[in-house]
């Protein structure tokens, strides 16, 4: 079953956070883990929550199920939320907000979706990391789908399905060529020859 090694980690913080977002997510039954603050969101929003983890400096510890983990830690809240998560078998896990608020957590949260094969969504943005692979991504609910260079100067890109296609080009890290293409097909078909983040976004 599927949704048996899925989880969403709740971020510290969350642009824009909405009803609407958060019912979706209450919909589908996932388990949450919470880093830190995260709590706080979930309490809002009445979200059902497995466990949080953090050092608690942006919050008291609510629940006495709590995983404290010391400030002086050298990984981020989220990133031990995702450790914990794998711990547990979950294989399929979604970063919930993290961007916007401070660069530094915007990017850390970025350089996870890399290290452990993990993506993130918020109201506005889903965000995939893709590494010498090809994928589907099916028109959805955004308007515009970008390509970014991630961990490499230079990547090759093929993109079809699209207003803009690309054929075996090749795209470079501080270029904006593929930001804001939109998908016209029922589905966008990319192929990666390096690493990028692959971001579906509404304005």
């Amino acid at each position: 079953n599927m949704l048996n090694n899925r989880c969403y980690i709740l971020s510290s913080y969350f642009e824009k956070p909405s009803a609407e977002f958060f019912n979706s997510i209450k919909d589908e039954n996932i388990p949450i883990i919470c880093a830190d603050g995260g709590q706080k969101i979930a309490k809002e929003f009445n979200l059902n929550v497995l466990i949080t983890i953090g050092d608690f400096d942006s919050s008291s510890s609510l629940n006495p199920n709590n995983v404290v983990y010391p400030s002086e830690k050298n990984i981020t809240d989220t990133e031990a939320c995702i450790i914990y998560a794998k711990e547990q078998g979950f294989e399929n896990i979604t970063i919930l907000g993290g961007l916007g608020g401070r660069a530094d957590h915007s990017l850390g949260n970025l350089g996870l979706l890399s290290k452990y094969s993990v993506d993130l969504i918020d109201t506005n943005n889903h965000v995939r990391y893709l590494e010498n692979e090809s994928i589907s991504v099916i028109k959805g609910n955004y308007t515009y789908l970008s390509i970014i260079p991630y961990g490499c100067k230079d990547i090759t890109v093929w993109i079809k399905g699209v207003k803009y296609p690309l054929s075996n080009h090749t795209l470079s890290f501080n270029e904006t060529l593929c930001i804001s293409n939109e998908i016209e097909d029922n589905s966008a078909n990319i192929r990666i020859q390096g690493s990028a983040l692959i971001i579906e976004s509404n304005d």
